[in-house]
């Protein structure tokens, strides 16, 4: 985009007014800048500041969708296969206590689950933070969910919760109550809260 008049301004001119008009509203931002001759403040109007603000946030939060995968990861394509890794997963970490910001089996919460299995069982490298979780993939329909889709609810004003899908309305998440648990989204508490589901895909 091209502002007119550039540096030098002609004699007698000192200020000079830039009016964009963008898409959408935007509130409007003013500077004040010294003129040429150190004097007279120049006014520039320019709302398009603060899109490219904006625009730089967008980067951002594209670059967090982004993960790693590995050869292991074809594993999760293989419904089947990907339930039967899943009920193993629960085997083995069954009990478990909930342990916020933990990852191993002295303690470990729910995004820290996600995160510790789809690294050990699917080679998947995912954000270890639930709100980060929630933005990588794409959205998967309730009616059509597969093993292995993300599972998300909202326990409070703020607060969310994740789990692993396995079959038939079932998924794994970590409770505060029980620890790593098996539990179904047809259940009054899990359904009432249901929010969405992710698919992770290759």
């Amino acid at each position: 985009m091209e502002v007119k008049p550039a540096y030098p301004l002609p004699l007698g001119f000192n200020t000079v007014s830039v009016e964009v008009k963008p898409a959408y509203p935007l509130p409007l931002i003013t500077y004040h800048l010294l003129s040429p001759l150190g004097s007279t403040p120049m006014k520039l109007i320019f709302p398009i500041l603060l899109a490219l603000v904006l625009s730089g946030c967008a980067t951002t939060s594209d670059k967090l969708m982004h993960y790693d995968t590995n050869a292991d990861s074809i594993l999760l394509q293989n419904k089947g296969v990907a339930k039967n890794i899943l009920l193993a997963q629960y085997d083995e970490w069954k009990g478990t206590k909930y342990q916020y910001g933990g990852s191993s089996k002295d303690g470990i919460d729910c995004s820290g689950f996600i995160y510790v299995t789809y690294l050990s069982k699917f080679g998947i490298k995912l954000p270890r933070q639930s709100i980060t979780q929630g933005k990588i993939g794409v959205d998967a329909p309730v009616m059509y969910l597969q093993p292995g889709d993300l599972v998300f609810f909202k326990t409070g004003i703020t607060s969310r919760h994740i789990g692993i899908y396995i079959d038939n309305g079932e998924f794994l998440h970590v409770s505060q109550s029980q620890g790593v648990a098996k539990s179904s989204l047809n259940d009054p508490y899990w359904h009432k809260r249901f929010w969405k589901a992710r698919r992770i895909t290759m």
